[in-house]
């Protein structure tokens, strides 16, 4: 069935090509380049973009579309992330758990873009995501660490963005020339930087901390001491890991410019997509707890979301329409004149974008492609399984002992999550942003809500597992916070 589907998207994308329909630009198809990065929170890009701390990230949206209102489908990396590859629910294609494998039968947007003539490739600094968990389907070329095909690293190390970039410019440096052109690519890159254990440069973290006013005594603290957040007050610790994880951000900020400097001196810049975005966010005790993966809250599931067009078109422009990860994979296809499988929950964001670009593509590429163009009105999330989290600062109890919420669904200002136990918990986004207050969504909204919630259906099904974790894993997993089971 999917070697059908990928065929019959191979014939639809050839005839686009052909008859040249697929774009009415003359050019060809767009680079693409995705670039996730780890537990980055929404706001925080925010606060980058707006104090100058992350001037590369500011750029990058004055040259394209900030989506302020994306959510992800899921509040750690491995449910996510396929859920962005695939544009379906974790209960869809069931990565649930840590051993969960993608299943080989799911369409992958690397698999039709490749089928659609694209070189691609994927850069993974979380060893997570692997040909073992089913990753890397599609990509022509993956470097992942940890994977048998990547490289190795000693307990605890995460690979740098340099390093991951490197990897990125050699593969391009490398590839092959077809009558004088190199094949569209697409590249896929996961960054670390801002994963815990927070690692941020010096310099990135002095800017930081004097950003945000803090003392030449916390400053001096922070930027020497080796940072044990169990060792000092909760509040204090909080606040004290916050400062780091901003740092992280700058850190990487610092690192995509020769990123972009480089992929500009190879003209890879030209004609391409480039989508900022992460696989989920952080949380930094806002209720009550510190990490991710044991929420459905905001601060989780709300993540940055920036798309630079070829030729800046659209460029500085916000879109405030709800959207989720799901929408990312269409939009690609979409942008590249690709028909979107049967498969993909999500929806272009074409009709969200610049009226310009809107008015020239919308037209075409909707009605050849077969889309579903217009993003979703509900974003919906799900948390199947609660990973063991070992940065745990209350000592408390592991999540799965106690209800812990399982499904979300975002309306525009209204939300309202499900827990394991059945209960529901409603919020109005629009007067309480940071959901202190379940239950104040009036009745109407509340009952459209869990309406909705009722058509992403029951556990997951069938979910394949890659087997049990040998030592090194375990401690691998253990390094960046997760305490897993033999």
């Amino acid at each position: 069935m999917k070697v059908l589907a990928l065929a019959c998207l191979r014939l639809a994308a050839g005839l686009m090509l052909l008859s040249g329909c697929a774009r009415d630009d003359g050019k060809r198809p767009p680079d693409v380049f995705l670039l996730v990065a780890d537990a980055l929170r929404a706001d925080h890009v925010a606060e980058g973009r707006a104090t100058g701390l992350t001037p590369t990230l500011h750029s990058l949206a004055l040259r394209g579309i900030v989506f302020q209102n994306a959510r992800a489908q899921c509040s750690w990396t491995m449910p996510s992330v396929a859920s962005l590859l695939t544009s379906r629910l974790p209960s869809q294609h069931g990565v649930v758990f840590y051993r969960s494998r993608l299943r080989e039968g799911e369409v992958t947007l690397p698999e039709v873009l490749h089928e659609a003539g694209y070189e691609t490739a994927g850069f993974s600094a979380n060893f997570l995501l692997s040909s073992t968990s089913g990753m890397t389907q599609g990509f022509s070329r993956f470097v992942g660490f940890g994977d048998s095909e990547g490289q190795k690293l000693r307990v605890g190390d995460k690979p740098s963005a340099a390093q991951l970039d490197r990897a990125l410019l050699e593969w391009i440096d490398q590839m092959p020339l077809a009558s004088g052109e190199r094949a569209p690519v697409f590249a896929y890159l996961h960054y670390m930087e801002t994963h815990w254990p927070a690692a941020p440069k010096p310099d990135a973290l002095e800017r930081v901390l004097r950003a945000r006013g803090r003392s030449a005594e916390e400053r001096a603290r922070l930027a020497k001491v080796t940072f044990d957040p169990k060792s000092i007050p909760l509040a204090e610790a909080a606040a004290a890991l916050e400062d780091l994880y901003m740092a992280t951000l700058v850190t990487l900020d610092d690192e995509l410019a020769g990123l972009f400097e480089q992929l500009a001196k190879r003209h890879l810049l030209d004609n391409a997509v480039v989508v900022l975005t992460a696989d989920h966010g952080e949380e930094f005790y806002e209720h009550g707890a510190m990490w991710h993966g044991t929420t459905l809250y905001d601060e989780v599931l709300r993540i940055p979301l920036i798309m630079a067009l070829p030729g800046g078109a659209g460029g500085a422009r916000e879109v405030a329409g709800t959207v989720s990860s799901l929408d990312i994979a269409p939009t690609i296809l979409s942008l590249a004149g690709i028909a979107i499988p049967p498969s993909f929950e999500g929806k272009s964001m074409l009709p969200m974008m610049h009226p310009s670009l809107t008015d020239r593509l919308r037209a075409r590429a909707c009605s050849l492609t077969g889309l579903a163009c217009g993003a979703s009105s509900d974003s919906f999330a799900e948390l199947l399984h609660v990973p063991r989290a070992s940065l745990d600062l209350q000592h408390t109890a592991p999540a799965e002992e106690k209800p812990h919420h399982q499904r979300s669904v975002v309306r525009g200002d209204a939300k309202a999550v499900r827990l394991s136990d059945g209960s529901l918990q409603t919020y109005d986004l629009g007067h309480d942003p940071g959901e202190k207050s379940p239950g104040k969504l009036p009745s109407p909204a509340a009952e459209a809500l869990v309406g909705a919630m009722t058509k992403i259906g029951g556990a997951a099904t069938a979910v394949p597992t890659q087997g049990g974790f040998d030592a090194e894993t375990r401690e691998r997993l253990r390094a960046l916070g997760y305490e897993v089971d033999q």
